[in-house]
């Protein structure tokens, strides 16, 4: 929840709740205890896929907001601040929603953290391997004194020369990614749909022997084709 920047607040329960108890309720009306079920899965699946695509969503503009976080840390530095102090002031000038997770290293130097320990927890946190590069520069800055700013400097360059080239492979494999996408929840639509207009015709394949065999062996083959088209769509 934290790196989908979800409060655990009883409005968040309830919008998610109340929507799936709807959907259950709904299932179980159309197909009895087999509907409710499947109903229930689908609504986790769906919540599963909003958490996973808003985390994402965050983490890329979490990740195009850190050079420019950077670039005012290494002004300050230039100028004569410590790099404690450079970085809490340039978190104030910084926009959410990175500045949430910076607040917390702050916070955590506050209560005592040094500033690398703190970089690198958040970073664990939010799953952001930048900033846990970030806190090895910190850390040897710390420990070793150097020119703390140039290489901050140098690892904003990094990381923005890195979101180019990720961004031109995206554009280069939109379209097998596309066709991954549609041949993994093509089925999945095609299966819901069937049930949704006709629950008897897969209820009454649900209690035959063989029925009940060739749909078990259909959403093995689906979660199988999914995780193969999971993998080709990661590997490119």
């Amino acid at each position: 929840m934290r790196r989908a920047d979800l409060k655990p607040t009883r409005r968040t329960y309830l919008v998610v709740s109340v929507p799936m108890t709807l959907a259950v309720l709904g299932g179980a009306i159309v197909g009895g205890g087999i509907g409710a079920g499947a109903m229930l899965v689908m609504v986790l699946m769906l919540l599963c896929f909003f958490v996973w695509l808003r985390i994402r969503r965050i983490k890329e503009k979490m990740l195009r907001q850190l050079p420019g976080f950077l670039d005012g840390v290494v002004r300050l530095m230039t100028i004569g601040s410590s790099v404690p102090a450079a970085f809490q002031n340039s978190v104030a000038n910084t926009e959410p929603p990175l500045r949430q997770c910076l607040v917390q290293v702050i916070h955590l130097q506050r209560a005592g953290k040094e500033l690398d320990q703190a970089v690198l927890q958040m970073g664990r946190a939010y799953d952001l391997d930048e900033l846990v590069i970030v806190s090895s520069v910190l850390r040897l800055s710390q420990r070793y004194g150097g020119r703390a700013d140039v290489v901050m400097e140098r690892t904003a360059t990094f990381m923005r020369d890195r979101e180019e080239a990720q961004r031109e492979l995206m554009a280069l494999s939109a379209e097998t990614r596309m066709s991954a996408w549609v041949l993994g929840l093509l089925p999945l639509i095609v299966g819901g749909g069937m049930f949704v207009f006709n629950a008897g015709y897969i209820l009454l394949m649900w209690r035959d022997p063989g029925g009940k065999a060739m749909l078990l062996t259909a959403a093995g083959l689906e979660v199988a084709g999914a995780f193969l088209l999971y993998r080709l769509a990661r590997s490119i």
